[in-house]
């Protein structure tokens, strides 16, 4: 049935003022709400930032309102400030998801992780997908699901006061601060009415509304009711529930009454429960008006949200004097998607905390939370009017309640604000079609004004338009409100968040796949696979674009396409796409087709991500779009909608596109120059961040607009590139790393990547830094180490560093071998060896020399970088001589790494240095990503330097660290040369500071998508003359290491490829313990985890990879004795703090509890695991045999039982020798797999 429109006589302005009048009666008519509680002295800031999302706004639109008069908010914003000369560049697809993400996080899809409204993550079940509308109330402040940082978290991480007031996907960012993200529905929409319509009650439940035909009689039992100038009638209607846990149907009865003779023109509503009462009406209605209902008290939610308030709003569309005609619209039982975690919020006086307290009270005292229904208006439920009021007036109203709630009352010294409508969005997507003549390639729009697509027009264009206007008038005035609350030191940023362009065909996305025999059965919804037959591939579309995900083996857990099958298909898929043409016209409907490895060129991503984003990305061009097809129609013509999901700006055929959103900003601290030349939807959150004195998003790709901003030219965006603990793993054979943004584990590191990928990051900033944190050398695998690292220390001078520091494995050969391979000369271990220069400096403040009682090399290096001088200060572990072989460090010593670094800060200042790196060997864990804290010594480090120290780069630990302690920025990149830190550095050349800093870990993978989700990923150009000299140690080593010792049937790896169980035992440590007791032959074996550098990969077993698990070749096999009372004690030291942790071991098995620095060991036994029938006593009744390399044995990674030892005895062999003895004497091939040896209680 096509839905009723609006006629001539159409008032908007007494519309608007009635419904905006009865709202506005409602939130004062409570009370509480003058005397609602707030939040008291937590104003971070006097300024404040607000980023105003409008969906779906227009820039022509916008223009000729602006013009008119209409739009003075918009209007003042636009004369004040800065606009973008060519809107804003959206990420692709330009949906609500990835744009709204990339606003707030300041990252495009590729990273954050949203590549579309519906999309799919291959790690899943191949049935799954997600939604970045989902609106999950969690139970406390959280990272969010998002795989990047927001601007919420951001600022609220620096103590700023934040809200987010209905801003898409808010509850994500799991801020403490009040957020409003939309609202959930607990009921079906509907319409009660008289007399019945047969047809629109089946087309209105086929649409999943309700529907009522309406009895009405004489009214009978009522008490406390208005009186009536005719008889009373009386009525009732239902509310069917679509929670039935929460919500209980609902049943009202209506007292029908007339005022006047000339007729019934009243409804009193009262819940059937009140028994007629009108003591307890909920609403009185005149014909024509829109009315609350609030449920709470008696009237509340039910089962677990007992208590629990909700609301919605009624009109009485239709009632003819005689009420031979009734007719009465409800919207959805509602409450808004809240939550709140500060001291105010957990004040608030509520009768339930079901869903928080900050959501029960919002639905206890402001208007019930309505948003548009499209759905009712295309179902025939309710007329254009009756829609437009809803989407526009109703909607507009209750979101300027909550603002000025919220920050009028709630939190009014907010610094941060994200605040966002959708009723531009949702108003367009209804009469943008309408409203347009024609779309892409001047092709002619049947559908202008005439809503049937055909016949006569509907002359409804001048209506139309004035609620168009009335939608831009409504965000117009939400910007003044939000303006007007935060006061006039509030820096401004408006802009929508996709770009839009009117729809009529639909496209079917998922056909093509059924045509290439990938899908048995067409598919039974947006991305979600047919319950029957099989599925290959899968369309998730967003708008204009379908992502098409295949399910790849060894990639998706239920995965059936083989690898090798991967780039025929995908081939296939561009193919049927890109050639799609419209039968009725010719033209080709696909503006562009895209392959994963494209995506990583295309402006607007930011690359592919690697497990969400499509094998084939489909983007349609106006008036096409893949919603609303029908199945099994290739092409069809649909009800006219507004879609998203285009590529912005011109169609590459000629003719339009969909116009790029604005951008507009004003404010205290935005230049008044009128036009900006390029501004990207990720420089919104830096830029916003800056105004707002506080670091951006840690994961931000984009830039601060420093043209924009008043003074911008004293700022200027550097960049710091960062490696630690390289180990000299300058081939990357079998090295893999596993990104803790995206959990994808593939092929990375080789130091000519590395050196590619570093040159690559270079080329983007011309004021760039790149160091390195120390363990560039130590530790390496045979290729290197073989030759003293020298291979090594020549690949890093081709390698573009700046500044070094020391780590502790620099040391494994002495001071003086150390200093040689800094300055050059002749190895003191191998003469044939000679060291070239290092071509940059390596700064220590905190390693003293002994003789001199200063420090060895110079404690820091003042660089200047683009005029910025800036210090910087390198340190080393005070651990180090315990994580050393003996006698390493002997000649120098190690002070306190706080009190060094603070002392170099406290001279650089006076020599007129105000702003600091460090660079420092020492790390930590961190808990979470996108964002955690980080733990260990680091952390406390970091806390207690000077407030003028903005990064630190961090190593020693091999672990992923990107987060902030106090005011500085700390980060590590893993190891091995598998990742390596990208830091932003905005730096103030008036005051010659480090203004803010944002970064992120950059995987060194092997292609330019992992292949292990991408099988058709290029490679990755890599350093042809690093890769020069990797080659050249290769081979003068590749006689000894391709050496044959075994073959391994199956993967045996160590920790250091995260292979251990929970109670931190692994195959490659039972192996390399078992190997080093049989070769000395004792009854206990004593294995540093630390001292295991790899584990072993399925096949051959080489005496190159041997070296590599084990490359100390001055760590020597000692034997010794140990009381019971020992074993226990060094066994004990695995649980103390600073230790190097839980053991490997042989010959014994024992159990513990709680975690290093608190946990303790319950019991030990002797001989193989789950025979305890010989415990080891904790007295010294008994001796024990034993061994363990010569660094543990000497009380290395704080393991100082075994210095008390007796009849200790040192063989001749370094540990590698009992390991290639042991495994030449395993079956071939073999494996290994853990015993639980070691247990955790």
């Amino acid at each position: 049935m096509r839905p009723q429109v609006l006629k001539k006589s159409f008032a908007l302005l007494s519309m608007t003022t009635a419904v905006a009048a009865g709202l506005v009666a409602l939130s004062g008519q409570d009370a509480r709400a003058s005397a609602m509680p707030t939040q008291n002295g937590d104003a971070a800031s006097d300024s404040s930032v607000l980023l105003f999302d409008a969906a779906g706004l227009q820039s022509r639109t916008l223009e000729s309102l602006e013009k008119r008069g209409a739009l003075p908010a918009y209007a003042r914003l636009q004369r004040e400030g800065v606009s973008a000369e060519s809107g804003i560049t959206t990420a692709v697809p330009a949906a609500t998801g990835p744009d709204v993400d990339a606003l707030t996080t300041g990252a495009w899809p590729a990273r954050t992780g949203t590549t579309g409204d519906t999309y799919f993550d291959t790690r899943s079940a191949f049935s799954s997908s997600l939604s970045s509308t989902a609106t999950a109330v969690t139970a406390g402040p959280a990272a969010g699901a998002d795989e990047a940082e927001s601007l919420a978290a951001s600022a609220e991480g620096a103590g700023r006061l934040v809200a987010q007031l209905d801003w898409p996907g808010g509850l994500a960012a799991g801020i403490a601060g009040p957020t409003v993200d939309r609202a959930t529905s607990y009921s079906q929409a509907g319409v009660v009415q008289t007399p019945a319509e047969p047809t629109r009650e089946t087309e209105v439940r086929a649409a999943g509304f309700g529907y009522q035909a309406a009895t009405i009689e004489a009214a009978t039992g009522w008490s406390h009711v208005p009186s009536s100038r005719r008889p009373a009638l009386q009525s009732t209607f239902s509310i069917e529930t679509t929670s039935s846990a929460v919500n209980p149907n609902r049943d009202f009865d209506l007292f029908i009454y007339a005022t006047s003779r000339r007729g019934y023109d009243r409804v009193l509503i009262v819940p059937a429960s009140a028994g007629k009462d009108g003591v307890n009406a909920v609403a009185t209605l005149s014909p024509g008006n829109f009315a609350p209902i609030r449920l709470s008290g008696d009237n509340s939610l039910t089962g677990i949200a007992a208590g629990a308030a909700a609301g919605f709003y009624v009109k009485l569309t239709t009632l003819s004097p005689d009420v031979s005609h009734f007719g009465l619209y409800y919207t959805p039982i509602s409450r808004a998607n809240a939550q709140c975690f500060t001291a105010a919020c957990n004040a608030l006086p509520t009768s339930s905390q079901w869903g928080g307290r900050f959501a029960n009270y919002l639905a206890e005292n402001l208007p019930p939370a309505v948003y548009g229904d499209a759905a009712a208006l295309q179902a025939g439920v309710i007329d254009e009017r009756t829609w437009y009021e809803q989407t526009s007036l109703l909607s507009g109203a209750y979101e300027r309640a909550v603002d000025s709630y919220v920050l009028g009352k709630l939190q009014p010294h907010t610094n941060v604000v994200l605040a966002g409508t959708d009723v531009i969005s949702q108003t367009n997507g209804e009469l943008l079609a309408l409203l347009t003549p024609t779309t892409a390639g001047d092709v002619a729009n049947p559908f202008f004004d005439r809503f049937a697509g055909s016949g006569r027009r509907d002359h409804l264009t001048r209506q139309r338009q004035s609620m168009l206007e009335g939608a831009y008038r409504n965000a117009d005035h939400e910007i003044s409100t939000l303006q007007g609350l935060l006061g006039t030191n509030t820096d401004v940023v408006a802009t929508s968040d996709h770009a839009v362009a009117p729809a009529w065909r639909a496209v079917d996305p998922a056909l093509p796949l059924v045509h290439l025999g990938l899908q048995d059965t067409e598919q039974s919804a947006n991305c979600q696979p047919a319950a029957v037959g099989s599925s290959l591939a899968k369309a998730c579309s967003t708008g204009a674009t379908t992502q098409i995900y295949l399910e790849l083996a060894g990639r998706d857990p239920d995965g059936t396409v083989a690898a090798t099958d991967y780039s025929a298909t995908v081939s296939k898929i561009v193919n049927a796409y890109r050639d799609l043409v419209d039968p009725t016209t010719g033209q080709r409907i696909v503006q562009a087709v895209y392959t994963k490895s494209d995506l990583a060129n295309l402006p607007g991503t930011g690359g592919a991500n690697p497990t969400r984003s499509g094998d084939v990305t489909v983007i349609l061009r106006p008036p096409y779009t893949f919603t609303g097809a029908t199945a099994g129609t290739q092409i069809s013509t649909i009800r006219p909608v507004a879609e998203d999901g285009y590529l912005p700006g011109p169609d590459k055929a000629g003719g339009k596109q969909a116009a790029a959103p604005v951008f507009l900003a004003a404010g205290p601290g935005i230049d008044h120059h009128g036009r900006a030349a390029s501004v990207q939807q990720v420089d919104v959150a830096p830029t916003l961040a800056v105004l707002g004195g506080f670091d951006p998003p840690l994961q931000t790709q984009g830039h601060v607009l420093t043209s924009i901003l008043q003074d911008g030219d004293r700022y200027v965006q550097a960049q710091l590139l960062a490696v630690n603990d390289l180990h000299g793993n300058i081939t990357g054979n079998g090295l893999t790393y596993s990104d803790p943004y995206t959990g994808v584990k593939d092929a990375a590191g080789g130091i000519a990547a590395l050196a590619g990928d570093l040159e690559r990051a270079r080329s983007e900033n011309p004021n760039t830094v790149t160091v390195e944190a120390g363990d560039m050398v130590g530790g390496s695998p045979p290729e290197t180490a073989l030759l003293r690292d020298k291979p090594t220390l020549d690949a890093m001078n081709l390698m573009g560093f700046d500044i070094g520091t020391l780590g502790n494995h620099e040391f494994d050969r002495g001071v003086k071998e150390l200093q040689l391979q800094i300055n050059g000369g002749t190895s003191t271990v191998d003469p044939s060896i000679d060291f070239n220069k290092l071509d940059y400096p390596v700064v220590d403040a905190n390693v003293i020399s002994d003789a001199t009682g200063q420090p060895l090399l110079p404690p820091y290096l003042v660089k200047r970088v683009a005029g910025v001088p800036i210090g910087f200060i390198g340190a080393t572990t005070i651990f180090t001589p315990t994580v050393t072989t003996t006698d390493a460090t002997a000649g120098v010593h190690f002070t306190d790494e706080v009190t060094a670094i603070n002392g170099s800060v406290a001279a650089l200042e006076k020599q007129g240095v105000h702003t600091f790196v460090v660079i420092i060997h020492e790390g930590g864990t961190q808990t979470s990503f996108p964002v955690g804290v980080v733990s260990d010594r680091i952390n406390s480090i970091a806390a207690h330097l000077d407030p003028a120290v903005k990064l630190v780069v961090s190593g020693h630990t091999h672990t992923t660290v990107s987060t902030r302690v106090g005011q500085a920025l700390v980060v590590q990149a893993s190891s091995y040369g598998r990742a390596f830190d990208q830091v932003q550095l905005l730096l103030d050349r008036k005051t010659e500071t480090i203004k803010a800093t944002w970064g992120a870990i950059v995987p060194v993978w092997r292609s330019s998508i992992p292949q292990s989700t991408d099988p058709d990923a290029p490679a990755v150009p890599i350093d042809q003359q690093v890769q020069a000299i990797v080659d050249n140690a290769v081979a003068t080593t590749n006689p000894i290491t391709q050496r044959l010792i075994n073959t391994a049937s199956t993967d045996i790896p160590s920790q250091r490829e995260n292979g251990q169980s929970a109670a931190g035992e692994s195959p490659a440590g039972d192996l390399i313990a078992d190997a080093q007791r049989a070769y000395a032959g004792t009854q206990l074996a004593f294995v540093n985890t630390g001292s295991i550098r790899s584990g072993f990969t399925a096949g051959p077993v080489t005496f190159g990879s041997l070296y590599t698990a084990q490359p100390f070749q001055d760590n020597y096999v000692d034997t010794f004795e140990l009381t019971g009372a020992q074993v226990w004690a060094v066994l004990a030291q695995q649980l103390a703090t600073g230790t190097g942790g839980i053991m490997q071991v042989s010959g014994l098995h024992f159990a513990y509890t709680g975690t290093q620095g608190s946990g303790s060991i319950t019991g030990v036994w002797l001989g193989k695991a789950g025979d305890d029938s010989n415990p080891i006593p904790n007295d010294g009744s008994q001796t024990y045999t034993a061994t363990a390399n010569s660094f543990a044995a000497n009380g290395g990674d704080g393991f100082t039982v075994l210095k008390g030892a007796s009849n200790v005895v040192q063989q001749v062999q370094p540990v590698l020798t009992a390991l290639v003895d042991f495994v030449s004497k395993q079956p071939d091939p073999f494996t290994y797999s853990i015993d639980g040896r070691i247990v955790k209680n």
